[in-house]
């Protein structure tokens, strides 16, 4: 059965097409070339990753449960929205321009793990445990529930940005404003 859904995960990598709910278990990806895949709405019960390379991978919708990922295993580039992690060990590894906006990062533990650049905005972090040093260079966390012992300014000295953007309707307020005080300095005149 497991060499089944081992032969199986490797056909899906291949064609790199398959999306819909798809469940692996005990599926082991050893040095896996499946850049490019579509990995949508799947979930990785007790899963281990082991330097592989995944860039521009679609992994949104995804749950990673009891899974390790480890040994340089690369998701550059990838999109985990809304994907749900939990007791997962990230070691070693890169997530350099990675989207987990709206993701849950429930009971996992990183270490030594590149987020440099990555879109953390509005994820859940609180039981994230963080372990030797690990790179949030330039990774966007506004809205971020942080982990529990962490604040801001411990992510702030990593290189993590908190910076907001005003949405559409702040420009408009601005300017509606200005017109506003024109039109009165022009009754005035």
């Amino acid at each position: 059965m497991k060499s089944f859904v081992l032969m199986f995960a490797s056909l899906v990598m291949l064609v790199g097409s398959v999306s819909g709910f798809v469940i692996t278990t005990n599926a082991t990806y050893r040095y896996v070339y499946g850049k490019g895949s579509n990995f949508y709405n799947w979930l990785m019960d007790d899963a281990s990753f082991y330097g592989s390379n995944f860039m521009e991978s679609d992994f949104r919708y995804s749950g990673f449960y009891d899974t390790d990922i480890t040994n340089s295993t690369m998701f550059d580039r990838s999109d985990f929205s809304n994907s749900v992690f939990s007791n997962v060990v990230i070691r070693d590894s890169r997530f350099i321009d990675v989207i987990f906006q709206g993701a849950s990062l429930a009971n996992t533990l990183i270490d030594n793990v590149n987020f440099a650049g990555a879109d953390l905005r509005n994820t859940n972090l609180l039981d994230l445990q963080i372990e030797g040093a690990s790179n949030f260079d330039g990774t966007l966390l506004y809205g971020a529930i942080l982990p529990i012992g962490y604040d801001q300014s411990y992510f702030e000295a990593l290189g993590a940005d908190f910076d907001t953007v005003p949405e559409p309707s702040t420009y408009a307020l601005l300017l509606g404003g200005a017109v506003l005080g024109y039109a009165f300095w022009r009754r005035r005149k």
